[in-house]
């Protein structure tokens, strides 16, 4: 997805007039060479999809605990 990225602002950069729109897509272009992954303190990659995972997680035990406290009162 990022070489994806790159390659449409490389071709979107040829057509540029205006001199700051052009810096600052080039400035995006090297954030985007620059992009080190999310860790969680080194031990796996944090992406869409362990976010979601862990997001869904936290959510059902929430929720099973709300149906606990219910059935107590």
């Amino acid at each position: 997805m990022v070489e994806t990225m790159k390659i449409i602002l490389l071709e979107y950069c040829t057509r540029i007039t205006d001199e700051d729109t052009f810096l600052q897509v080039r400035l995006f272009l090297e954030k985007l060479e620059q992009h080190r992954p999310f860790t969680a303190n080194g031990v796996f990659e944090v992406d869409l999809k362990v976010a979601t995972s862990i997001f869904t997680n936290i959510l059902t035990y929430v929720l099973v605990a709300l149906q606990f406290e219910i059935s107590d009162n």
